[in-house]
């Protein structure tokens, strides 16, 4: 006997038939989990959103500077919040940890590792030996004099400034000055010698 159906028209039943089991285990799974009222679903999603926050607090993330701490409200007036405010928190806590993230990994991106300095003055110092064992270039011997001519300037100029600063005092004589001669004869009446050694 020939089939009252045809293969196509079974396999689009069974089809959809597949689709509507798959629907109803869907809509089953989210009035579960989601509640089947606007109530429930409040509900639920406020005590999800509490979880959340305990978690938080719990393990607190490590935030960039400009960031308020996670602390600086108590846990149970964090609790007492709504449902809008408290997914708000939660949504703003995690926008707080990603822009933490990136701007380390930005800093970490500017800064070479020690091994990348290391090569680079390896190769620094190979191309000045280089440059010092090739043949000596009018250019070359010109900068050199340059520079020589510089350091010697330099070194004259600081000569004189240390020698200024550090110049000696002269020793006082022990000879009587002139005038102090003179004073004491015109006073005393003494013959007073210029030399140290007082006439006897």
């Amino acid at each position: 006997k020939t089939p009252k159906r045809s293969a196509t028209a079974w396999l689009n039943n069974a089809m959809h038939q597949l689709l509507k089991f798959s629907l109803r285990c869907w809509k089953n799974r989210n009035s579960m989990v989601h509640g089947s009222t606007r109530k429930e679903q409040q509900q639920i999603a406020l005590t999800n959103a509490r979880k959340k926050i305990k978690s938080i607090y719990a393990n607190p993330p490590d935030l960039a500077p400009q960031f308020r701490s996670i602390h600086e409200i108590p846990l149970e007036h964090r609790l007492k919040m709504s449902l809008q405010t408290a997914e708000q928190w939660i949504s703003m806590v995690a926008h707080q940890v990603k822009v933490t993230a990136h701007n380390f990994k930005v800093l970490l991106s500017k800064h070479k590792p020690m091994a990348a300095h290391m090569r680079t003055m390896r190769r620094e110092a190979r191309n000045q030996a280089k440059e010092r064992s090739q043949p000596e270039t009018p250019r070359k011997a010109h900068r050199r004099a340059v520079q020589a001519a510089n350091k010697e300037m330099r070194d004259k100029l600081y000569s004189n400034r240390t020698k200024k600063k550090t110049k000696k005092t002269k020793p006082k004589s022990n000879q009587l000055s002139a005038k102090c001669v003179n004073t004491i004869t015109r006073y005393s009446g003494f013959q007073v010698s210029s030399s140290p050694k007082l006439n006897e």
